[in-house]
């Protein structure tokens, strides 16, 4: 048999159409194994618009106690007061665009009017431009702005819960790395409203499990008063994220506990829970987090707050300067991620350094 010669394989490009499923691609481009924040803010909790030039929202550090028991005939005493402050938080403006030249379109047809196009070229740039949504949310709802001064960060879960100071479990978790204060309010001048926090030292029984439980007791309250003024989404209460590594030693305790798990040797994968909650791994504390931090967020209080009429705003197809063939559509987004009763979250990370023993 003669061998093939390069003149002969080139020319078969010429004579052979590829056979290219229509309409189709594969998308290989996704970073994230999971996307936590477009799972449980833009599609399971309800979202929030409100208005205004800022984000404003009151808390009562402490209240004005009129109840007390007395004497007959004592006289009244009247006094009013009250302990209200306010957190604000800026707006933060995301923009994402698509766009297209007339030459492409026409190019991607087999013939002229044809409709049996190669691949929906406007639906594939679309979707490009909702990944990079998807990406750029997914870092800035586990993410913090770097500083005061950072404006285009959306204040995130590093924001809200930075790492504990001190190893000793407590309400300690006090303002974020490079800031003063969070949403405007100094936490070591009320100390009510700090979140839970602390260091573990191995994923086992007696240290991280303990400390877990007990975090979930001490942030769990439940208030007597039948009148609710801030009742909260009540959207699914605390769930557990942390990195994959801690979640596979939770495994390897459900599995020691178990002596009826049959011939699957993974079988507690995905299946084991901590009271009665799902540990959730996320791909970005993953890659971004070296101290496997676990996290308890409250979803009854944490929410995606859009701006009126911008919670996805895409404007009509326009030609850019100096481009007359070319097409490009805009979307805006003008939102920021509010965490409210922050005594109900948690976080807890291995020492600096420390490497994850279980």
């Amino acid at each position: 048999m003669a061998d093939v010669m390069l003149p002969d394989i080139t020319i078969i490009p010429q004579v052979c159409e590829k056979y290219l499923p229509r309409f189709q691609w594969e998308n290989v481009a996704m970073q994230y194994q999971r996307y936590v924040a477009l799972g449980q803010l833009m599609e399971k909790n309800k979202r929030t618009i409100e208005g205004g030039y800022q984000l404003a929202w009151n808390l009562m550090h402490d209240y004005h106690n009129t109840v007390g028991n007395r004497s007959m005939y004592e006289p009244d005493v009247f006094t009013t007061g009250g302990s209200l402050i306010q957190a604000t938080l800026n707006w933060v403006i995301s923009t994402g665009y698509y766009g297209w030249y007339d030459l492409e379109v026409s190019a991607n047809r087999s013939a002229p009017n044809a409709a049996d196009k190669i691949i929906d070229l406007i639906d594939l740039r679309r979707e490009m431009r909702d990944m990079g949504f998807y990406d750029l949310f997914e870092a800035q709802f586990w993410g913090s702005p770097s500083d005061s001064t950072d404006v285009l960060s959306h204040n995130g879960i590093e924001y809200y819960l930075p790492p504990a100071a001190s190893a000793t479990p407590a309400f300690q978790i006090s303002n974020p790395t490079n800031f003063s204060s969070t949403c405007g309010i100094d936490r070591d001048s009320y100390s009510r409203l700090m979140p839970w926090g602390g260091h573990y030292e191995k994923v086992d029984q007696d240290d991280l499990c303990e400390k877990m439980r007990i975090a979930m007791y001490k942030t769990g309250f439940i208030t007597p008063s039948k009148l609710q003024h801030d009742e909260g989404k009540r959207s699914g209460g605390c769930q557990i994220y942390t990195t994959i590594n801690v979640v596979n030693a939770m495994e390897r305790l459900a599995v020691a506990q178990n002596d009826a798990l049959g011939r699957d040797i993974r079988s507690m994968a995905d299946k084991t829970i901590f009271m009665g909650r799902e540990l959730n791994p996320v791909p970005y504390l993953d890659i971004n987090y070296s101290r496997h931090p676990v996290f308890g967020l409250n979803w009854d209080w944490i929410e995606p707050v859009f701006l009126t009429d911008f919670e996805n705003k895409e404007t009509p197809p326009m030609h850019p300067a100096y481009q007359h063939s070319a097409w490009v559509v805009y979307t805006d987004v003008v939102m920021n991620y509010r965490m409210k009763h922050w005594d109900r979250h948690w976080r807890f990370d291995l020492p600096v350094g420390a490497d994850l023993q279980y």
